[in-house]
């Protein structure tokens, strides 16, 4: 049992340091191509969008404790409707950030990252992918596929950061939201053939 529980945790946390290493990624990238003040205004901008990821990985724990207990991982109408469902109140509360996003980030941050207020509602929209996202990742886990979550966010992190470089150094920092989009949606495309290969309904391997 305990060599089978290490090397589950190797490859769920292969997966958790592919998430920081894209997420460091982004900055490493973003500080060879752009200004210091577009670098600021990107990372204001990705701090406000994170309030929508908070949602989605509270969601990956519940997902991943009921599924793993209950054996219905591979359950795809369950899967899909906890997605939905994710979708639905990441959405919501990325909805009110944006609408409020002038006003907050004028009032903590004063007139000078104004700027950050476009990025911050295009990092929403990616935001609610990758909360989706989240729950995917929580199914796979459950099914006994760690290593197979962990190569969806792999792959995904790797395009984003490669298209990001391209359309910043192309079209400036606002295009940067544009990689990580193409990097979530990579993402989701692969949790969902990883989902179809899945026995349906049957009782998944616990750990």
């Amino acid at each position: 049992v305990s060599v089978r529980l290490w090397r589950y945790g190797l490859r769920v946390n292969l997966g958790v340091l592919s998430g920081v290493a894209a997420d460091r990624g982004q900055i490493v990238v973003l500080v060879a191509l752009v200004s210091v003040r577009d670098l600021g205004l990107y990372v204001a901008a990705l701090a406000f969008a994170g309030l929508v990821l908070v949602l989605g990985q509270a969601v990956n724990s519940i997902v991943l404790a009921e599924l793993s207990s209950s054996g219905r991982a591979a359950d795809r109408p369950l899967v899909i409707a906890l997605w939905r469902r994710t979708l639905v109140a990441s959405a919501a509360v990325a909805v009110a950030v944006a609408a409020s996003a002038k006003y907050v980030v004028d009032l903590l941050l004063g007139d000078a990252y104004e700027d950050a207020v476009p990025l911050l509602r295009l990092l929403l929209i990616v935001a609610v992918v990758n909360s989706g996202n989240k729950v995917l990742n929580a199914s796979v886990r459950a099914a006994g596929l760690p290593g197979r979550a962990s190569m969806n966010e792999l792959a995904g992190g790797i395009l984003g950061l490669f298209i990001m470089w391209y359309t910043v150094a192309e079209k400036g920092i606002s295009s940067a939201p544009f990689g990580l989009a193409s990097g979530a949606l990579l993402t989701l495309a692969l949790y969902g053939l990883t989902l179809a290969r899945l026995p349906l309904n049957e009782e998944t391997p616990r750990v």
